[in-house]
């Protein structure tokens, strides 16, 4: 938050970049604007929801603000597929980072509202669980596809083929 960087993508540290992720940073400048201040996330490669094991998990108290019904695929408060904590953003979503960093730090409520049960943020533990709850408590739509492959024999897919 505090660098003065213009454009920036995270990645995790078992993770290698690949010629060409140049094009990312541009996409990034064109897609994360003043009208749509959020950073994006790409598409996890698991789709989890109230049902499932991973991020968030099973139970996991998240789920009762944005599946109310409890069931997968009936998810009506939730904007977006689950995102993987690799985001891409640019200044322009610093303002969203802060907001919830600071309900983070502060252990601030989410009210209820309606179907939307009331979540205490400090419950929503890890950094991919609470930036897709941001993401979806703010109304973010946009989501990359899946830019990082999960298993590093699958590059060699990307790297043979040829633009069109």
């Amino acid at each position: 938050l505090l660098s003065r960087a213009l454009v920036g993508i995270q990645l995790d540290s078992d993770q290698f970049v690949a010629p060409g992720v140049d094009a990312l940073f541009e996409r990034t400048r064109q897609e994360v604007t003043e009208e749509y201040s959020f950073p994006i996330l790409p598409a996890h490669f698991l789709d989890w929801g109230p049902s499932g094991q991973g991020p968030g998990g099973q139970g996991h108290k998240l789920w009762h603000r944005y599946c109310p019904a409890g069931k997968e695929g009936k998810c009506k408060f939730q904007t977006q597929r689950w995102g993987h904590a690799h985001p891409t953003w640019t200044f322009w979503a610093v303002p969203f980072l802060g907001r919830w960093l600071r309900r983070n730090f502060r252990d601030e409520y989410l009210p209820a509202e309606g179907d939307k049960k009331a979540l205490r943020v400090i419950d929503v533990k890890e950094d991919e669980d609470l930036l897709n709850v941001g993401t979806w408590e703010d109304g973010g739509t946009k989501q990359w596809c899946k830019f990082d492959l999960p298993d590093p024999t699958e590059f060699q897919t990307v790297i043979k083929e040829q633009p069109l």
